[in-house]
């Protein structure tokens, strides 16, 4: 059995690119996983895992985590008899603290951290697995887990899709997603300044929360 975590993403409203990776994860793995939260009160997981876990048994988190948010969570994971993997997004909190929400900056380190605990761990990508593995050695570790690259997939919803009637008028370019630096909003009204200056005719179009950090 998989025992997948869904501590932050089971009850989240904001559809995330976190929230989104775990989410269908969990559906891919369908019957195979069984979605568990992390409960601070009772400092144990609900509903409970098998006390032990047997050796097929496996523990899975998409999500990011600290001691801080989960009393108890380190405990766990020394004592627990199961697997333990873990997908890794990125270090960005790290290599860009001035542009990262704080709490994310804080949490970053003791996470790192964390995840070495695990037995095996999947990077979203080369450059995410480089900046691990990296990290881990600046850190002091010598035995870390085996790192390897599981890439992200498309994020279908598997629902009908429609082709609209284009609207009048110019083409419309949308780009969907939170407003910060890293996002690369500001080098894409770059280039579309250099596009309008050459005459193309389009509208760009920026939708999302913005970071207020």
């Amino acid at each position: 059995m998989i025992y997948f975590d869904v501590t932050k993403t089971g009850a989240a409203g904001h559809r995330s690119g976190l929230t989104r990776v775990s989410t269908r994860l969990r559906d891919e793995l369908g019957g195979a996983a069984h979605g568990v939260a992390w409960r601070v009160r009772s400092r144990r997981f609900h509903p409970p895992l098998p006390e032990p876990l047997s050796s097929s048994d496996w523990f899975l988190t998409a999500e990011l985590f600290a001691e801080e948010e989960r009393p108890g969570f380190t405990a766990w994971l020394e004592a627990s008899s199961g697997g333990r993997a873990a997908i890794f997004h990125d270090a960005i909190p790290l290599k860009h603290p001035h542009i990262t929400w704080p709490q994310s900056v804080a949490r970053h380190p003791a996470y790192l951290k964390l995840l070495a605990r695990f037995d095996r761990v999947w990077a979203v990508s080369e450059a995410s697995r480089a900046e691990l593995l990296g990290i881990w050695r600046w850190q002091g570790l010598t035995r870390p887990p085996p790192v390897e690259v599981l890439t992200l997939g498309a994020d279908f919803c598997r629902g009908p899709r429609r082709t609209p009637t284009p609207a009048a008028g110019p083409p419309r370019l949308l780009c969907l997603g939170i407003l910060e630096p890293r996002k690369n909003q500001r080098f894409l009204l770059e280039v579309c300044a250099d596009l309008w200056a050459g005459g193309l005719a389009f509208e760009l179009h920026l939708v999302g929360r913005v970071n207020p950090h």
